[in-house]
């Protein structure tokens, strides 16, 4: 895709010191450490059977750990950075709530985590986006924050950050391609970005996350595509247009988490190139209808 002029000349950011982006692989195929550039410079973690259609995750800096709630089987679990382990928790609840479109996750402390889903049962059954407490040991969700004051047929929510740099809002991506900051009564507040900026990237921002310099780290990507290059992009605060960062390189496209880097991370499964070309491989044998299902579970419930 091509980089706009304010886009290359926006300032390029870089990590803070011992932080790496840890790119989850949208198709459940594994997680990948990062540089700033989108140079995957570390072998990858499978997830496990439970974990194939994810688009949130998030780091947890009090247990040093990779977090991920599964889209599809609602499954949530930790992932140890030294060993490479995916500790399968459980799945998420609500009560008896039908819940779909798990798009965004971050953490409130070491032990509070936030998720952002579509909850079909809410607000009279028409549904509703909701952002909840979510017990880490159990799963169990409470204290809804419904989001409101805007058409959810129109617009969509793809991503939660919390930027502890500023006061620790929380802010969410939506599918015209801003980032909006989460008032308390659940009204989405001011754009922090121009989503004209962000149009030759394919459709929407993935779920990204800020670093403890309160830049937000995000990707642009068409949802879903096996082999999609990922463009990763960062804004902060006083910034004009997006900055572009760079591809992912090899080319992998999904939510982004940002903790703590690791010399030690383990090599549990198959290349990022062999898993693509397999991957491909069986897309062709089941023709486009299941790209076109993913795509649409991804931009509206």
């Amino acid at each position: 895709a091509p980089v706009t002029a304010a886009q290359a000349s926006a300032s390029v950011k870089t990590l803070p010191t011992g932080i790496s982006m840890y790119i989850f692989d949208q198709a459940g195929r594994g997680v990948y450490e990062s540089d700033a550039t989108g140079n995957l410079t570390k072998t990858n973690i499978v997830l496990g059977d439970n974990f194939t259609d994810v688009q949130s995750g998030a780091y947890n800096y009090g247990t040093h750990q990779l977090w991920t709630v599964d889209n599809t089987s609602l499954h949530f679990g930790s992932i140890d950075m030294t060993s490479g382990v995916t500790t399968d928790l459980g799945t998420v609840s609500h009560g008896a709530d039908q819940i779909e479109s798990v798009f965004g996750l971050d953490f409130a402390d070491a032990t509070h985590a936030k998720l952002l889903l579509w909850d079909d049962s809410a607000n009279g059954g028409d549904g509703q986006w909701g952002i909840f407490d979510m017990d880490m040991t159990s799963g169990v969700l409470t204290n809804p924050l419904w989001l409101t004051g805007f058409d959810p047929d129109a617009l969509s929510i793809f991503g939660l950050g919390i930027d502890f740099a500023h006061g620790g809002g929380m802010y969410v991506d939506t599918s015209d391609n801003t980032i909006n900051v989460v008032n308390n009564d659940g009204t989405l507040g001011a754009n922090l970005a121009d989503p004209a900026s962000l149009t030759p990237y394919r459709d929407y921002l993935w779920d990204g996350k800020f670093d403890s310099n309160g830049v937000f780290w995000a990707m642009s990507a068409n949802c879903c595509s096996l082999e999609e290059d990922g463009y990763i992009f960062t804004y902060t605060t006083g910034d004009t247009d997006w900055a572009y960062q760079g591809t992912t390189t090899p080319a992998v496209s999904g939510p982004i988490a940002v903790g703590e880097s690791t010399a030690k991370l383990p090599d549990t499964g198959a290349s990022v190139m062999l898993v693509v070309a397999l991957s491909v491989s069986a897309v062709a044998l089941v023709g486009l209808g299941v790209a076109g299902v993913m795509i649409a579970r991804r931009r509206k419930p």
